[in-house]
């Protein structure tokens, strides 16, 4: 087998130290495709386009037939696999780091496909939605919103623009894993849920700022526009679910108001 002393027989051992250096840095840096191909950003627009209709569908049918018959099991089912999946994805995301780094650009690739591909089908989580609940219950806002953009989000940020791409989606993959644990009944409670969630907002959206500094720093300014994107949502996604959070709040508070009264009522009527 040739090597690069039998190649250049007549260099040096500086050159030799010179050609390593440079296969490690060729080993170390992973291609990243800073703009979207056109290809890729039809099938996206095709899939939301295919996802908003088939909401729509969906809706109309709930509304004349509402729930169709053990869509309760057929939406715990998926809460089961989900976190399975979530693991997966996580266990994906952590683990190759830690057993190789810098991480081989075809396991990382794979990685991201992955990850991205897994938000498209969170569209099931709403379509399950429409279809188990009543047709006057609306979907909420950061819900329908969250689950609409995800998937455009992981296209720029993991996909194309993958530059410490592991931080946010290792801990979106976590909370996911605990979100559908609980949806799926298995003890995991609303707190531990709200927590993860605020979380990744607040570590990713941080984690995003350093990324940035980094690029600015060493200027590379051509792949920012992903990192603004993800600042973005990841602000947009923060904003909707803190207020999703307050406004659950303020509804458990009236809840308990309501109780008072009724109690105060209830006591009037027996000393009556």
């Amino acid at each position: 087998m040739q090597t690069i002393k039998n190649l250049y027989p007549e260099r040096g051992a500086d050159t030799l130290v010179q050609y390593r250096n440079q296969a490690k840095m060729h080993t170390a840096t992973t291609p990243t495709q800073t703009t979207i191909p056109r290809p890729r950003l039809l099938s996206q627009t095709l899939q939301t386009t295919l996802f908003l209709l088939t909401w729509r569908l969906l809706h109309l049918y709930v509304t004349r037939h509402g729930p169709p018959p053990r869509i309760r099991h057929i939406v715990k089912l998926h809460n089961t696999l989900q976190i399975v999946f979530s693991l997966v994805l996580l266990v994906i995301i952590i683990l190759p780091p830690i057993i190789s780094s810098p991480v081989p650009h075809s396991l990382d690739l794979i990685a991201r496909c992955a990850y991205h591909y897994s938000k498209t089908y969170e569209y099931l989580d709403i379509l399950l939605v429409v279809l188990s609940s009543p047709s006057s219950s609306p979907i909420a806002l950061h819900f329908a919103f969250h689950h609409l953009t995800t998937p455009w989000l992981t296209l720029v940020r993991v996909l194309h623009i993958s530059d410490g791409w592991r931080v946010g989606a290792g801990l979106n993959a976590m909370h996911h894993a605990g979100m559908y644990a609980h949806f799926a009944g298995w003890g995991v409670g609303t707190g531990w849920c709200l927590f993860t969630g605020m979380v990744q907002l607040v570590v990713g959206l941080g984690w995003e700022a350093v990324v940035v500094r980094g690029k600015l720093k060493r200027g590379g300014e051509e792949g920012v526009w992903g990192n603004i994107v993800a600042i973005g949502l990841g602000g947009v996604y923060a904003v909707l679910f803190g207020g999703e959070i307050w406004e659950g709040r303020r509804e458990r508070e009236r809840d308990k108001e309501r109780g008072h009264v009724g109690v105060k009522e209830t006591e009037k009527v027996k000393t009556t």
